[in-house]
């Protein structure tokens, strides 16, 4: 008796592993890093990154489709805009800063940077920003 109930259980739990196995695997297709042409194609548009209830900063960022970004930084004591290009190479979307107002362009750091892509769909981008791990959430605007 006690080897048809193992049986039972052995059987029940193996259609929910036959079930996890292929979800993990649409899962996996499905998070395929974008290639270059996906990312010019879906980068150009309105962004507002993904920030705490607590933030005092207001960022939006415009991707243009002439390879130009305009990015504009406000909060209570200051309002900045930064203007440049942009281009996309082996899954990075790399800005290149031309003018910085409201602020001096130094002071904000090298003047080119480097975003690492990791998904990007019609409403959202994920990316790592140098060697960081954390991901950066921007949503369309």
């Amino acid at each position: 008796m006690a080897q048809l109930f193992s049986l039972g259980i052995i059987e029940h739990f193996m259609k929910y592993i036959v079930l996890l196995s292929v979800l993990s695997l649409f899962l996996t297709a499905c998070s395929k890093t974008p290639t270059d042409a996906q990312i010019r194609q879906r980068v150009v548009g309105t962004w507002q990154p993904v920030l705490s209830r607590s933030a005092t900063t207001t960022i939006v960022n415009e991707m243009r489709p002439d390879g130009s970004f305009i990015s504009k930084w406000s909060s209570a004591t200051n309002d900045i805009e930064l203007t440049g290009s942009w281009e996309v190479q082996g899954g990075f979307v790399t800005l290149t800063l031309t003018n910085a107002q409201g602020t001096s362009a130094r002071s904000l750091g090298s003047a080119v940077q480097r975003y690492k892509v990791v998904r990007i769909s019609k409403g959202e981008m994920a990316f790592q920003i140098g060697t960081d791990t954390n991901l950066t959430i921007m949503r369309r605007r």
